[in-house]
């Protein structure tokens, strides 16, 4: 990380909110860091974009083509991963499946090699492996599918393989082992697993029934934290409502509490898995950028860097992000949005690491059971005087490497109600603030260290207090 140091705060009045003539004699110089880094935050298109009529009976679009990346990248998306991509009508042997798993990867992996996305690649066998090889063959189909005839390892696009996605305990055990025989073939893939969120039933997570969610998560820890550098799960929480046409998960924070609190202990990456359209679940469709917002910078104030959108691509008449015709919905537009509002700061965020979270309620005779489910919530900050607020706020805490705080402030109210968060921070031991909102960077001075500013419904905004 690099700073500018003694930048006077009037030379700032392009990019600030406020007028800094009135500031200047009073406020003198500040530091205003500057940040650098290699790290990006992670936008994951699932699934990809397809070929047409992928089962035979769909009636989708071609949807393997140039276009369709050079839309996924100028949405922000840094991968991809194939989903329909792969499939053989009719069935097959393994072999058979390998080809047809090849022959889409390598068209894909040409569109995405154009436009810089890394493309995950869905062989029907490869995909649920230990549900669909005996375990004294693991070996031998693993060096058949990644033998010297397998081209699409070598695609610089080529991120990885789609290697089970909610898995139980004893699939994991299984997994273990496949995992070891892929990347001894593949040095430089991923076989991606995704988890379950803590919501699952305990049939799902354990088939003996003996396991906790965290014991779940731990299980998955011992086996393949040091393999992968990764643990990533799904969780949507906008749920349809009868009585009010929309309620959030009550445990959405507890789990990621859960999970960044692992992933800190293993130092390893956090990744999820959002929503962005309704499905049999009881999940309901989003209606605008705010949702995303919301899920992605609640992720944000928990130190995730990848957000895995499910889905893109549809196969279906219901619509995603990109329809059946291939056509984008409104949803690609909100997602194009937000995706790049995080990019234009992400140098900055990725110099932070997570040290936990705050929450203030909107009204205090009015109880948020999901803030009440965290279990090592921070009540106190050093930096932070008082806060008040209008709406239920979730505040992140980060530190960069400087030991240079940072606050994520993000309005937690449903998004669906549309309902503006107003905040006001008194903040010790600073004079002034570099903010970072909807990817626009600002600085303010703060009025015996306060400030007050508005989150609109999903908006979170970044906060670094300067002295």
């Amino acid at each position: 990380m690099k700073r500018k140091l003694s930048l006077v705060l009037a030379s700032l009045m392009a990019v600030a909110a406020c007028a800094f003539t009135a500031c200047k004699d009073k406020l003198g110089e500040i530091v205003v860091p500057e940040y650098e880094s290699d790290k990006i935050v992670d936008f994951v298109a699932y699934a990809a974009p397809t070929k047409a009529n992928w089962n035979g009976s769909a009636s989708n679009a071609e949807c393997i083509t140039d276009e369709q990346y050079k839309l996924l990248a100028d949405a922000g998306f840094t991968r991809a991963q194939a989903l329909y991509d792969g499939l053989r009508v009719g069935g097959g042997t393994i072999e058979q499946l390998s080809e047809t798993a090849q022959t889409d990867a390598l068209r894909a992996l040409a569109c995405a090699e154009k436009v810089g996305i890394k493309y995950y690649v869905r062989d029907w066998t490869f995909y649920g492996f230990v549900n669909s090889v005996k375990e004294e063959d693991y070996e031998s189909v693993i060096n058949k599918m990644f033998d010297e005839n397998n081209e699409y390892v070598k695609s610089s696009a080529y991120a990885g393989n789609f290697l089970h996605d909610e898995p139980n305990v004893q699939q994991m055990e299984k997994m273990s082992k496949v995992y070891d025989l892929y990347k001894a073939k593949v040095p430089s893939g991923e076989a991606f697993i995704n988890l379950l969120p803590d919501y699952a039933s305990a049939e799902a997570l354990d088939t003996t029934l003996q396991s906790s969610y965290e014991d779940y998560i731990d299980r998955y820890l011992e086996l393949f934290a040091k393999k992968t550098g990764y643990i990533s799960y799904d969780y949507y929480p906008l749920n349809k409502s009868q009585f009010s046409g929309s309620r959030i998960k009550e445990t959405y924070l507890q789990n990621y509490e859960l999970v960044a609190t692992k992933a800190k202990e293993w130092n390893i990456e956090p990744r999820i898995y959002i929503q962005n359209v309704a499905d049999y679940t009881g999940i309901r469709d989003i209606i605008g950028i705010q949702d995303l917002r919301f899920q992605i910078y609640t992720g944000m104030a928990f130190g995730f860097s990848s957000f895995t959108y499910y889905t893109y691509f549809s196969t279906s008449s219901n619509g995603s992000i990109i329809a059946k015709d291939g056509t984008p919905t409104y949803r690609y537009y909100a997602a194009l949005n937000v995706n790049n509002e995080v990019h234009a700061w992400e140098k900055v965020y990725r110099n932070f690491t997570w040290q936990g979270v705050m929450t203030k309620l909107g009204d205090e005779m009015i109880e948020n059971v999901g803030f009440n489910l965290l279990k090592n919530p921070i009540t106190t900050h050093e930096r932070i005087n008082s806060v008040s607020v209008t709406e239920d706020t979730v505040i992140g805490v980060l530190k960069d490497g400087e030991g240079r705080d940072g606050f994520m402030f993000v309005n937690y109210s449903d998004p669906y109600f549309d309902k503006t968060d107003k905040v006001t921070v008194k903040v010790n031991n600073a004079r002034a603030a570099l903010m970072y909102r909807r990817g626009q960077k600002m600085v303010v001075p703060l009025n015996k260290g306060e400030y007050t500013f508005k989150l609109t419904p999903g908006e979170g905004r970044f906060i670094i207090p300067l002295v």
